[in-house]
């Protein structure tokens, strides 16, 4: 799924803020994602550094009604029935860099693959894509794999 970067803004501790937005079927639908700015590159010599884990490097909240209407659409996509509104909480993920070279995130274009691991014994664990352009003012969310789409759905809500 596409979004358009509504906002955007560096803030305190080398921290991006960035609201996104898109409309699907005449919803409009978003969150704002926090995520660190500068994160080493995750490849090196096409050779993936398993050093490069960035544990708390994004994090997602909700931004009202636009986010209902992103879980209402993506459980729709998903295929997963869900009737519950998009989560208070601040959702912490692990990240790691998909890149060559140091993301500084005003310089382009940067993917990073993006994991759940919470630690309770809801077993929430899953795994998606976020591209971030802040030059072109656009955020990518790709689901990783089909396996973790419930997980996803479950995150999301309250």
């Amino acid at each position: 799924m596409i979004f358009e970067i509504t906002e955007s803004n560096k803030i305190e501790n080398n921290i991006w803020t960035i609201v996104c937005k898109a409309t699907f079927e005449n919803l409009i639908v978003g969150f704002r994602l926090f995520i660190i700015d500068n994160i080493d590159p995750g490849i090196n010599e096409d050779k993936i550094d398993e050093t490069k884990f960035v544990k708390d490097g994004l994090s997602i909240i909700g931004i009202g009604e636009e986010s209902n209407n992103f879980l209402y659409v993506i459980s729709k996509l998903y295929e997963i029935p869900n009737n519950q509104k998009f989560t208070n909480e601040k959702l912490l993920y692990t990240v790691f860099p998909l890149n060559n070279n140091v993301a500084k995130l005003s310089k382009g274009k940067f993917n990073f693959k993006v994991f759940y691991d919470d630690s309770d014994e809801k077993k929430l664990y899953s795994e998606f894509y976020i591209n971030i352009d802040l030059k072109n003012k656009i955020v990518e969310f790709n689901e990783k794999d089909e396996d973790y789409r419930k997980n996803i759905i479950k995150t999301f809500s309250q």
